[in-house]
């Protein structure tokens, strides 16, 4: 068993990353990116991007391009998660998990303490982030992978649903590419 915990200080949430004042130093040490991994996981492996990465994370911590914005904002960051069949904590605007959850995909929450993704407050969003990923990080390894077991309808779910909205969205492209050509 091991843990991967990756961090690049160098990395900025957004451009009002170095404006949070007293939480710079201390997030930026434990949260840029932190992912917990497992040798457990390895049956989750897909033939999705960046394979060889994921195959030994258990919980991807996802910094998603923007932070402190007014609307949820996903991008591929969150959906490389999903198409490895990978947990996730969204380090992201407020309501991301909400819009996740719109568009049919589950999260979560009887593992990870998702509260963080109603709090408006930049500064007390990621601060409740970096509590929840300290508390992660602190389990034992074997309630991890219990978390993993637990959640696997959840993993394969979310990886259908992308997979379904992936195969939408190209017959809608299809759809108005054959408009515009004919």
């Amino acid at each position: 068993m091991k843990v991967r915990i990756l961090t690049n200080t160098n990395t900025r949430v957004n451009e009002n990353w170095n404006s949070y004042g007293d939480i710079n130093s201390s997030v930026q040490e434990s949260y840029v990116a932190k992912e917990i991994a497992t040798q457990s996981n390895k049956q989750h492996k897909t033939n999705s991007l960046q394979e060889d990465f994921y195959i030994d994370i258990g919980i991807d911590i996802v910094t998603e391009t923007v932070f402190n914005y007014p609307n949820p904002q996903i991008t591929e960051k969150t959906f490389r998660s999903i198409a490895n069949k990978k947990m996730f904590i969204v380090v992201g605007p407020p309501r991301s998990l909400q819009y996740l959850k719109s568009v049919g995909f589950e999260t979560f929450d009887n593992f990870i303490n998702e509260d963080y993704d109603v709090i408006q407050n930049p500064i007390q969003r990621m601060n409740f982030l970096c509590n929840e990923i300290k508390r992660i990080c602190e389990l034992d390894i074997k309630e991890i992978n219990n978390a993993i077991k637990n959640n696997d309808d959840v993993l394969n779910h979310n990886f259908e649903q992308l997979i379904n909205l992936q195969s939408h969205d190209l017959k809608k492209l299809d759809h108005i590419f054959n408009r515009i050509l004919s």
